[in-house]
C-alpha cells in the first residue's frame, strides 16, 4: 500500500499540502516565483528586503483556496453511475436480501414453516437499507447491517418459538 501510494504522489505535482498550511505554501511559492523573474533569489535577500519588496511591487491582498472556475454541477446519471460503482457490493447485498423477502414472502402463505424466515429476512433487508442511507463509511454500515441481522435472528427465533407456545 505505502509502495503505491509513493508511486501516485510521483506521478503528482507534489505532494499534497494538508489545507491548514496550503496558503502558506502558495504564498512562498508565488513570491519565489515573483522573485525569480527579477533575477534575486529569496535565499539571498535580507528580511527587510523581502519585506520592502512586498509593500511596493505586491500591494497585498487576499488570496482564495477556491478554485477560480468551480467544477461544473454534474448531470444525474454521473453521479447514479458513480454511486453504483461505489456501493456496487453494498447494492447487489440489497437486491439479494430484496429478492429473498419476495421469495419467502410468495412462500409464507403457502406453508407456515418459511413465515419466521421471511420475518428474519425483512428486519435484516431493513438494517441493509438503513445501512446504505444513513452509513457513510464501511464501518458504521457494518455495524447498522449488523445489528439489522442480529434483529432478523431474534425476531426469527421468536416467531419460531410462537408456533410451539401457541
Amino acid at each position: 500500500m505505502s509502495l503505491a501510494s509513493h508511486s501516485k504522489l510521483a506521478l503528482r505535482e507534489g505532494a499534497e499540502i494538508p489545507e491548514k498550511y496550503r496558503a502558506a505554501c502558495m504564498l512562498a511559492m508565488s513570491l519565489q516565483q515573483e522573485l525569480s523573474g527579477l533575477g534575486k533569489t529569496p535565499e539571498t535577500l535580507t528580511d527587510a528586503e523581502i519585506e520592502n519588496y512586498i509593500r511596493t511591487n505586491l500591494g497585498g491582498g487576499r488570496m482564495s483556496l477556491w478554485p477560480a472556475n468551480p467544477e461544473p454541477p454534474q448531470s444525474l446519471p454521473s453521479l447514479v453511475k458513480r454511486w453504483v460503482e461505489r456501493d456496487k457490493w453494498w447494492l447487489s447485498t440489497m437486491l439479494l436480501l430484496t429478492v429473498l423477502v419476495a421469495t419467502c414472502w410468495m412462500s409464507a402463505f403457502s406453508s407456515s414453516d418459511t413465515l419466521s424466515l421471511y420475518w428474519g429476512l425483512v428486519c435484516a433487508t431493513a438494517g441493509v437499507y438503513f445501512a446504505v442511507v444513513v452509513g457513510r463509511t464501511r464501518r458504521s454500515r457494518l455495524f447498522f447491517a449488523g445489528c439489522g441481522g442480529l434483529v432478523g435472528i431474534v425476531v426469527a427465533l421468536m416467531v419460531y418459538v410462537s408456533y410451539f407456545i401457541y
